[in-house]
């Protein structure tokens, strides 16, 4: 995974998923609940899809954590974006918000 910034606001996000393969995102950040999130754009899919949100971390070996979080537990709390906000603030540490694995990955910068 290799993460860009491309302006002042936004991210860009590329996955090497290998034999030519990458896949591509825009992102941008959200403080939210004490942490910081990303809302992440798929690029390059035809219709273009919504916004998925993850988090991340830097390990203590240096390694950056890439968390999605669960789109169906968002979707069933999603009456406004104020309650969506809420119930992601007060769920960050619980680990069923997630998707299953994380992206683990290897720091360029020593």
């Amino acid at each position: 995974m290799q993460i860009f910034r491309f302006n002042e606001r936004e991210y860009y996000i590329e996955i090497d998923e290998g034999e030519g393969s990458d896949t591509r995102m825009r992102a941008y950040s959200t403080a939210l609940g004490g942490a910081t999130l990303l809302n992440v754009q798929l690029l390059g899919v035809d219709p273009p899809r919504g916004f998925y949100f993850a988090a991340y971390s830097v390990e203590g070996d240096g390694r950056l954590r890439f968390r999605i979080l669960e789109s169906d537990k968002l979707r069933a709390n999603e009456s406004s974006s104020r309650e969506l906000a809420h119930f992601v603030a007060e769920n960050l540490g619980d680990p069923s918000l997630y998707q299953q694995p994380a992206f683990l990955c290897e720091s360029d910068e020593k």
